[in-house]
């Protein structure tokens, strides 16, 4: 079966559904388990038999409302009809949002649920929820604006609902009052959904199949590298190496830069280093400077007198003003961005240099439990330079 049968006999998109956002496939969360799909349901049958609709095996609930009509209806709902409008509704806008048909508009679910709550008294008002499809060039402002509020227009019409139907009962209610939670949380940000989404993912991908994995993490950890790395969004060393969860212990800061042995300054890196070094027995640490590093650009840009236009970056960045001052002291010649370069892989140096000041890292390297590497990676070009603490690179990798 290709990919674009499959979906259609779904009714589905490849990883999520596009009603809800959640990383299903199966035609019964389509059709009746989808926190939209619900709304509707929830509005249309009896009080007493919610329970049993959703949670009936999906072939008998599907037989049951195909054969016995009026099973789960309200009175005054035609089901037969309420029924197959409903069915039809979810399956164009599934159809829809599968095959990217969005040149026409028509409404969205949301819209459409909010109706089906508002006008389920006769088996004619039914049949208008399959409206004409319209392109959004042809609907009026007004609709455009209502279609902007929709989440807002169903919470409300939710809340209203249960304010003034005393006689819902209470699992009615109960469920409702479910419904408009979950209508909230799918109305919320593009930010909390792909928060959700993603470990939603990471849950059903990774944490569920490895459980041998995610079982020994969770009796402790024991890392062999110990990283620093920059902050940048662009550098996520677990990414770029490949590290699994427990094989690297990371700390990320502006320009991945390691201060020197101080306890009264910087003492979160000091901390992260001693835990690293004489609790979880690291074998290696490895500073990874960048291409493109922003914090870099801004110690290179420290004007001479030492003025300071921030209430930090510049006191963070120059723990490297050696870096700086010896690249343009070799490289005057060079440009802004040249120099900028040349800077990324020497103030790894210099934070080598750092934790040689630390007396444990000094301890375990002469007892030879412990390496130091320098590194560098070159996003733009994808490339990946490796060195040790004397300072010889190793042949570049490149990607």
């Amino acid at each position: 079966m290709t990919n674009a049968k499959r979906k259609r006999r779904h009714f589905t998109s490849d990883d999520r559904c596009s009603a809800c956002l959640d990383l299903v496939e199966d035609v019964d969360h389509v059709l009746r388990q989808c926190r939209i799909t619900k709304l509707i349901w929830s509005i249309l049958i009896k009080p007493d038999k919610l329970i049993v609709f959703f949670n009936l095996p999906f072939s008998q609930w599907l037989s049951l409302n195909l054969t016995q009509q009026g099973e789960f209806a309200k009175s005054g709902v035609d089901w037969d009809l309420m029924f197959a409008a409903v069915l039809w509704n979810v399956w164009r806008y599934r159809n829809d949002q599968v095959f990217n048909n969005q040149a026409e508009e028509w409404g969205s679910i949301i819209t459409r649920s909010k109706w089906l709550a508002e006008n389920t008294t006769t088996a004619a008002n039914a049949v208008r929820i399959l409206p004409e499809r319209k392109k959004k060039s042809q609907l009026s402002t007004y609709q455009v604006e209502e279609m902007g509020s929709e989440y807002e227009e169903a919470i409300a019409a939710l809340s209203k609902l249960l304010s003034e139907k005393a006689d819902l009962g209470s699992v009615a209610a109960a469920k409702i009052k479910q419904i408009t939670a979950d209508l909230e949380a799918a109305g919320s940000s593009d930010a909390d959904n792909r928060i959700k989404t993603g470990f939603h993912h990471f849950k059903t991908e990774k944490f569920e199949k490895n459980p041998d994995l995610y079982g020994a993490l969770s009796k402790g950890q024991s890392p062999k590298y110990m990283v620093f790395a920059c902050s940048d969004s662009r550098v996520c060393p677990s990414h770029i190496l490949d590290f699994q969860p427990g094989e690297a212990f990371i700390v990320r800061n502006i320009a991945s830069m390691v201060p020197p042995y101080d306890k009264t300054k910087y003492t979160g890196v000091g901390a992260a280093i001693e835990y690293a070094v004489l609790h979880l027995k690291v074998e290696n640490i490895v500073v990874i400077g960048h291409s493109c590093c922003g914090g870099i650009k801004g110690l290179m840009s420290i004007p001479d007198d030492g003025t300071t236009a921030s209430d930090f970056i510049e006191n963070w960045v120059s723990i490297c003003l050696t870096a700086r001052t010896k690249v343009k002291s070799e490289f005057n010649e060079l440009s802004f961005q040249e120099l900028c370069e040349h800077c990324e892989k020497e103030s790894v140096n210099v934070s080598l240099g750092n934790l040689l000041t630390y007396p444990f890292v000094r301890e375990a390297l002469v007892k030879k439990t412990l390496v130091l590497k320098g590194a560098h990676y070159d996003f733009v070009n994808g490339k990946f330079d490796l060195w040790n603490l004397n300072f010889q690179i190793t042949p570049t990798l490149a990607i």
